[in-house]
């Protein structure tokens, strides 16, 4: 195409013959799709018992397996007048193991065994470990240890911070925002925790300056802590940034910039005629 180009009616060739707009680069668009649309035909039933067999590999994929609300057991010397009784699948159980509890009968075959079931919540010293050192002093010895995240605190620098910590574990200070008090509910479910502080803010108290995403924090991920779950973190200022990188190691990621691709040539749509300057 070129620019500058101006055609009227008495330019347009009533005898040339159109380009095909389903062709590309040498490819049959049309084709390609007529193929597939042969091939889903081809696929289709021909006969009732076509169908029945496709029914029945598709209801054996699917299928759920059952449940018996009743089960049949042994009514000797109960009176029943039979050899069993029915009894209703929640009421069997021995007076050892005790009757069964709610979650067992209903989301048992989701989740296991009551107690064993998984969650998506993380608990300290079981989905994740806890860093070294203290997040306000960087002093090891002696630490309380975060419920949610790998943070540590020395007792004195935690109720420093304002939180209320029990002397065994606690939530931090990344847990709520420095400024407002808000916690992730509260602020919409993601807090800007500071790597190398005890800071962290909501989305409405951030400061407007000196801040740096991150993101994850690569730390936390090496303890297998989820860090961009309710979380992005944040360097909240430049001497924090310089703590993460003599303390931690710490390098910002280097985008590459991407190639542009190759130029498509679609000259073969058009000619001389088509384009005249």
């Amino acid at each position: 195409l070129k620019g500058g180009v101006t055609q009227t009616a008495k330019d347009f060739d009533t005898e040339r013959e159109l380009s095909c707009t389903t062709k590309f680069q040498g490819v049959d668009f049309k084709a390609l799709r007529d193929k597939i649309h042969r091939e889903k035909e081809e696929n289709i039933p021909k006969s009732l018992r076509g169908l029945a067999d496709g029914w029945a590999q598709v209801h054996e994929q699917e299928k759920r397996k059952r449940k018996n609300r009743l089960v049949m057991v042994k009514g000797t010397g109960s009176g029943y007048g039979s050899a069993f009784v029915p009894v209703l699948s929640e009421n069997n159980y021995a007076l050892e193991k005790g009757e069964s509890s709610v979650f067992e009968r209903e989301l048992g075959g989701k989740g296991g065994k009551f107690g064993e079931v998984k969650s998506n919540r993380q608990y300290s010293g079981k989905d994740f470990g806890q860093q070294d050192f203290c997040q306000a002093c960087g002093e090891a010895e002696e630490l309380i240890h975060c419920n949610l995240c790998p943070v540590s605190y020395h007792q004195g620098c935690a109720e420093a911070e304002g939180v209320i910590a029990n002397g065994i574990s606690f939530s931090c200070s990344h847990h709520h925002c420095k400024t407002c008090g808000k916690n992730h509910s509260a602020s919409g479910g993601l807090l800007f925790p500071c790597q190398s502080c005890p800071n962290s803010y909501c989305e409405d108290c951030l400061p407007k300056k000196g801040v740096s995403l991150l993101g994850k924090c690569e730390r936390f991920e090496e303890l297998g802590f989820n860090s961009k779950r309710n979380f992005a973190y944040i360097h909240c200022s430049g001497i924090c940034e310089k703590v993460a990188i003599e303390e931690f190691d710490w390098a910002a990621s280097v985008r590459k910039r991407r190639q542009c691709p190759e130029p498509v040539d679609v000259s073969y749509n058009f000619d001389e005629v088509s384009i005249k300057p």
